[in-house]
């Protein structure tokens, strides 16, 4: 009965968040009463309601603050608070009764959400093809790693997805055959769909989003934890070779690492050094204070998935994150020498 009481009262306190958003039967995304998640940004909502075990728990990835729901319900309103416990009292066992803690604690650790085992009529999961299906050959030609073929998709009909998973996308879209990137938030949940042709005769990507937040996008969050160096690349599937790294989906990576929590992050644009817009953005960040990726002149390729596909490993590419970025002069000095370069580039996105 715990879970059906922390429902009950979840659905008295909505009143008292100053926004939030239900995105499941057991998730809510709410923007946090304890820090307020930001004063500049009034959309911002960092905060999350979800399940544990057979409780709701609350985490925010601004402030780090992590508690049960009785803990949440008692800073929110008091007087609602000793209601819950006589409902808490009230439903559980006479001996061996355990109160949930209500100190709020600062997480040593992201907690994670599965990504739901979503089944769709017009979409199949690149894992369950068979190894002759033309999806698979595409995803093994551009070297994307086995373990996340189970959270890409294959549609033949991609105007049917998406009104099938979301449905009020508003977006005018051909029904052609994609390879579907799905964006999940740091629980598992979808929060948009990102559609990649199979060839460059189009649009090659179509992204739509699976709510109505207006947030900037974030491609990873559900395997990222931001409590460890935290990497953002441009290309979604630039991140799935890189640990702990999340996709801005465009150039606009301070943007993202504005809405992470992570202590460190480390920016990695695309290779790009005779780009005045990535030039722009770089030495922006650099004057802001963030550590970005220069890489080597040796380096020819223009992102991480061509550098792949030219022979360096995932863990070259790494190694060279970790000995060519820099922040601050160092930074200065070696965007300097960067933008110098003059190669030719593979391109792929």
């Amino acid at each position: 009965m715990a879970l059906h009481t922390d429902l009950t009262y979840t659905n008295l306190l909505s009143c008292h968040f100053e926004k939030i958003t239900k995105k499941g039967d057991y998730l809510w995304n709410v923007r946090c009463p304890f820090c307020g998640d930001s004063q500049q940004n009034k959309r911002k909502m960092r905060g999350y309601i979800y399940k544990s075990k057979q409780q709701l728990a609350f985490k925010c990835h601004n402030c780090n603050a992590s508690t049960w729901l009785g803990a949440l319900i008692k800073h929110l309103n008091p007087r609602l608070y000793q209601e819950y416990l006589l409902e808490t009292f009230k439903d559980s066992p006479p001996r061996g009764h355990h109160t949930p803690t209500n100190k709020i604690e600062t997480a040593t650790s992201m907690r994670f959400g599965t990504v739901d085992q979503v089944t769709y009529l017009h979409a199949e999961r690149i894992s369950d093809l068979p190894t002759s299906h033309y999806a698979v050959a595409y995803v093994k030609s551009r070297q994307i790693p086995k373990a996340m073929w189970s959270k890409l998709f294959f549609t033949h009909c991609y105007k049917d997805f998406l009104d099938e998973a979301a449905p009020e996308h508003g977006k005018k879209v051909d029904n052609d055959a994609r390879l579907v990137i799905p964006f999940y938030d740091a629980y598992g949940a979808v929060i948009a769909l990102s559609g990649r042709a199979f060839d460059d005769t189009g649009i090659r990507y179509i992204t739509v989003r699976a709510n109505k937040d207006d947030t900037k996008l974030i491609y990873g969050l559900d395997r990222c934890d931001q409590n460890k160096p935290t990497y953002i690349v441009e290309g979604p599937i630039d991140s799935m070779f890189i640990e702990n790294c999340v996709a801005a989906g465009t150039a606009d990576l301070i943007g993202a690492a504005k809405q992470l929590s992570a202590a460190k992050i480390t920016l990695i644009w695309d290779n790009e050094p005779r780009s005045p817009d990535i030039v722009k953005q770089m030495n922006r960040a650099i004057k802001a204070g963030y550590t970005v990726m220069i890489w080597p002149e040796w380096i020819k390729e223009k992102d991480i998935n061509a550098m792949v596909l030219a022979g360096h490993s995932p863990s070259t590419i790494s190694a060279l994150l970790y000995s060519h970025a820099a922040q601050g002069l160092a930074a200065q000095a070696h965007l300097i020498m960067w933008k110098k370069c003059d190669s030719n580039k593979g391109v792929l996105v």
